[in-house]
């Protein structure tokens, strides 16, 4: 009994012992890179997301699979694609400052940071396959007025939205062309 018990304490010691490894350490000195949350063991953005200050091309999807892998169809689906899980950005994600991309792929995400526009670096910005609602957002995607693409397939969008953001930002392109 003495032997398991002195066993469970080394491994309990063991375990506060260890210093944690940054999320993602490996990334820090990178300046392009995809982050698949999948393979960090995640479901959602972590605020560590905030330590990679020198990114200026960041992808961010919940996984690797690549192609459409949607069935049925997202157009069948209506409004049952807006039921939960929804997910937030971290703020910190809007202190990388020399961001000039960013993608933000299939993260359930349905508002983005009120700080979003000090990303005002950024001249692409891809948010597709999330359940945000455009016209809720537009105030702080009107203040990026760098940017020179937004993509927004497979979120809540009418043609106003879009009307709105091309005034506010001249010569935008932007997915898809509703008119």
């Amino acid at each position: 009994m003495k032997i398991v018990v002195s066993i469970l304490a080394l491994v309990i010691l063991g375990c506060y012992s260890k210093k944690s490894v940054p999320l993602f350490k490996d990334l820090t000195d990178k300046s392009d890179f995809e982050i698949h949350l999948s393979d960090y063991g995640l479901d959602s953005v972590p605020s560590e997301i905030g330590t990679l200050k020198k990114v200026e091309r960041l992808y961010i999807s919940q996984d690797t699979i690549t192609g459409w892998t949607a069935y049925p169809p997202l157009s069948a689906l209506g409004e049952e694609r807006l039921a939960l899980p929804s997910k937030h950005l971290p703020d910190q994600i809007t202190t990388l400052t020399n961001l000039k991309s960013l993608t933000l792929v299939g993260l359930d995400l349905v508002t983005l940071p009120d700080s979003f526009n000090r990303l005002n670096n950024l001249d692409t910005l891809n948010l597709y396959m999330n359940k945000l609602t455009i016209s809720n957002e537009l105030e702080k995607l009107k203040g990026l007025k760098r940017l020179k693409y937004i993509g927004l397939h497979g979120n809540k969008l009418t043609a106003n939205d879009l009307k709105e953001l091309k005034e506010s930002i001249p010569g935008i392109t932007t997915n898809p062309e509703l008119r």
